[in-house]
C-alpha cells in the first residue's frame, strides 16, 4: 500500500497525459482545447489536497500543516517562514471544513475510495461547505446572496476539472488495490 509521497508523485506524473488527452478530445469539439486542458490539470492538481485520504486527519501531512511553528529548515528562509505564518488561518479552516467528513467516512471504504463515487461525494461535500460558508457570510454581513455569474459561458470547464480530479482518484484507488 503506497504512502502519501508515492501517491503525490504518481498524481504529478498523471498531469501531462491527462492534460494532453483532454486537449486532444476538446480539439475535436467546439470547446477551447487549451482551456479544457488547463481545467483538467487544475483538477489533477486539486487532487493533491482533495484526495481520497481526507478521512485521515491524523496523518503526518495534516499534523505538519496544523503546526503553529514552521518545520525545520525554514528558520533561515525568511519568505517561507512569513508564508508559513500567513497561511495558518487557511490551513486551520481547511482542516475544520473537512473534519465532519473525516468522522463520517471510514478510511478505505467504497464511499471514500471508489473512483467515481468517492470523487462525487467529496465534490458534493465541498460544494455544501462552500454554500454554507457563503450563506453564513451573507447573513453576518447583511448582504443578499446572489448566485455566481462572474464567468458566463465557462461553466463547461467544470467537466474537465472534475475529470482530472476523477482520473487522479482512480489512479489513487488503483495504486491502493494493486500495490
Amino acid at each position: 500500500m503506497p504512502l502519501g509521497p508515492t501517491h503525490r508523485r504518481a498524481t504529478l506524473l498523471l498531469l501531462p497525459p491527462a492534460a494532453a488527452t483532454t486537449f486532444y478530445v476538446a480539439g475535436h469539439s467546439d470547446k477551447n482545447p487549451l482551456l479544457a486542458a488547463a481545467a483538467c490539470a487544475t483538477g489533477v492538481v486539486a487532487s493533491l489536497v482533495m484526495n481520497p485520504d481526507l478521512d485521515l486527519l491524523e496523518n503526518s501531512i495534516k499534523s505538519k500543516m496544523l503546526r503553529l511553528t514552521p518545520p525545520r529548515g525554514l528558520e533561515r528562509q525568511l519568505l517561507a517562514k512569513v508564508l508559513w505564518y500567513l497561511t495558518i488561518p487557511v490551513r486551520w479552516l481547511w482542516w475544520l471544513s473537512w473534519y465532519p467528513y473525516s468522522r463520517a467516512i471510514s478510511h478505505r471504504s467504497w464511499v471514500s475510495h471508489a473512483p467515481l463515487v468517492g470523487t462525487g461525494i467529496r465534490l458534493l461535500y465541498w460544494c455544501a461547505v462552500v454554500a454554507a460558508a457563503a450563506m453564513l457570510a451573507s447573513w453576518l454581513l447583511g448582504l443578499p446572496l446572489k448566485p455566481p455569474g462572474a464567468l458566463p459561458g465557462y461553466g463547461w470547464l467544470a467537466v474537465p476539472a472534475a475529470g482530472g480530479l476523477a482520473a487522479s482518484d482512480a489512479l489513487h484507488w488503483l495504486m491502493d488495490e494493486v500495490m
